[in-house]
């Protein structure tokens, strides 16, 4: 795996990149940046697409804020913009935690945090997830990852 390349500007993880990695098991790139959302137009109703068919625009916006574009041949099809900073070659974006706290009936915590930076031809992401879930005291689910993946470049 590739380790990020310490590049003193934002603007160096602008590009376009590849939704998956060769890695069957880790999560496609658009899964990482925006959680529960689909990747359909709202409203478009065509069937015929696929993951493989879709590619990440990257850019940068500010100093602490990078868009997220989900593209197919037609088009940016979702976009999302990340609030974050960017520190040492890397963009870190904020901690996202849901706490659903109704002990001892349901309580359910959610954490998520990853970091992004340019590598050769390439973007390096790195993310960590901690879930768990108790439903009536009993231990529903437990997730914990830690994850490093490298998207390819669509040049």
């Amino acid at each position: 795996m590739a380790h990020a390349t310490y590049r003193d500007t934002p603007a160096s993880l602008a590009g376009q990149y590849t939704n998956k990695t060769p890695d069957i098991y880790a999560p496609l790139l658009w899964e990482i940046v925006a959680p529960y959302q689909g990747s359909l137009r709202k409203g478009d109703t065509r069937a015929t697409v696929t993951w493989d068919s879709l590619y990440i625009d990257v850019n940068p916006t500010s100093k602490d804020e990078i868009t997220f574009n989900l593209c197919d041949e037609r088009g940016p099809v979702r976009s999302k913009t990340i609030h974050g900073k960017y520190k040492h070659g890397y963009f870190y974006s904020r901690q996202k935690m849901v706490l659903v706290p109704f002990f001892p009936l349901f309580f359910h915590y959610n954490f998520q945090r990853f970091r992004v930076g340019p590598a050769d031809n390439s973007l390096v992401v790195h993310e960590r997830r901690n879930s768990i879930s108790l439903f009536f005291l009993i231990h529903v689910s437990k997730d914990n990852w830690k994850g490093q993946m490298e998207f390819a470049s669509r040049k």
